[in-house]
């Protein structure tokens, strides 16, 4: 049962770092404002991560988001015939609280002008065995179109070989550790002369300077596998502003204009004032107050024309279930409304009082 659990796991590792960097190829990135804040685990939305964990990784975590933007890369690509010469550019993108955990991109085209080739890095930092899991998925190299990326379908088919990391704090770089993961991925087990061999697995190291920049180096890549060194050595144009929302604290803020996370916007009404939000690593809670009017005509505007569901009263205890653990009193003769769920799942629960205008926002999402 165990090793079903962990094939399981590793199935739905490996898809949400491929749906991720589907999602940052295929789609823009928002940009958060806001001053560098100092990172805990606990803001990170890891609960599960126990006390006295180590906190080394903060720094790496704290170098991937300084590099944010995109940068001019310099390197070489070994092959048989000898080292090609290559100039591209990397972009580095991702968020502290981008999916079910923090991941980051990083995504090399080249070259420079006008690219051909891309290979991509997705990063994923996880709590695992009581103990901070470093994750990469490096998938290509692939062709790509005009715009220096692959179309989807290229994307899904393309190479891809998982390792883990080991992070050393005082040279501040990873040891990436090529992985296999049990049963091929969950379809069967590997057959036993497989099992008894020694195969020869691929190694690389990444180092994270502190202004973000990275350097790869020192491959020690198996027989056809592909071999690439080089750094990053400028930026090209200006660094994406770092975010600013931490996991599990209130925030507050004036009106929702004030609140910069595109993704938590669309869920609270554009009228709403003096507004408290509380984000966790699968959605967010809120409290705010609006007039009944405007309230309203947000709900319908979520039902996108559809005839919207009808309220339904909640008391003080149910209302309790929600929010009590975040010290937020319940108010009496509270109805409740649902918005539409999503294709991904995502959904609000409304709680309204008429009297004082006031909201109370459960939002899941993944």
């Amino acid at each position: 049962m165990k090793d079903n659990s962990r094939i399981r796991k590793n199935l739905l590792l490996m898809l949400t770092m491929t749906l991720f960097m589907i999602s940052i190829l295929l789609e823009p990135q928002a940009q958060d404002k806001g001053p560098e804040t100092s990172l805990t685990w606990n803001d990170l939305g890891l609960g599960g991560v126990p006390e006295g964990v180590s906190t080394d990784e903060l720094v790496m975590i704290e170098s991937l988001e300084e590099g944010r933007g995109t940068w001019e890369f310099e390197g070489r690509i070994m092959q048989d015939r000898g080292p090609i010469p290559i100039q591209g550019k990397m972009d580095i993108t991702g968020s502290l609280k981008g999916g079910m955990l923090p991941m980051w991109a990083l995504t090399l085209n080249w070259p420079r002008e006008d690219p051909e080739h891309a290979i991509f890095y997705s990063i994923m930092v996880a709590p695992e065995n009581k103990q901070i899991e470093l994750m990469l998925f490096r998938i290509g190299p692939v062709r790509v179109g005009a715009e220096g990326k692959p179309t989807k379908d290229d994307l899904v088919k393309a190479q891809r070989i998982p390792f883990k990391g080991d992070w050393d704090l005082e040279h501040r770089r990873i040891l990436w550790k090529q992985s296999r993961l049990p049963g091929k991925m969950g379809v069967k087990d590997e057959p036993d002369q497989l099992k008894s061999q020694t195969l020869e697995m691929e190694s690389f190291e990444m180092i994270l300077a502190d202004n973000g920049s990275v350097t790869i180096q020192n491959t020690k890549s198996a027989v056809g596998g592909f071999e690439i060194s080089g750094k990053t050595t400028a930026r090209m144009g200006d660094p994406v502003v770092k975010e600013t929302l931490a996991y599990n604290r209130d925030m507050r803020f004036a009106t929702r204009d004030d609140v910069s996370e595109a993704h938590i916007k669309p869920y609270i009404p554009g009228a709403a004032v003096d507004i408290t939000l509380n984000l966790q690593r699968n959605g967010h809670y809120a409290l705010y107050k609006i007039g009944e009017k405007d309230f309203l005509k947000f709900l319908d505007d979520l039902w996108q024309g559809k005839e919207r569901e009808k309220g339904v009263a909640v008391n003080q205890r149910e209302m309790a279930k929600h929010f009590e653990r975040l010290g937020w009193e319940p108010f009496e003769n509270a109805i409740s409304y649902n918005s539409p769920s999503k294709p991904n799942g995502a959904m609000s629960n409304y709680y309204y009082n008429a009297k004082t205008g006031m909201v109370f926002e459960n939002t899941g999402y993944w």
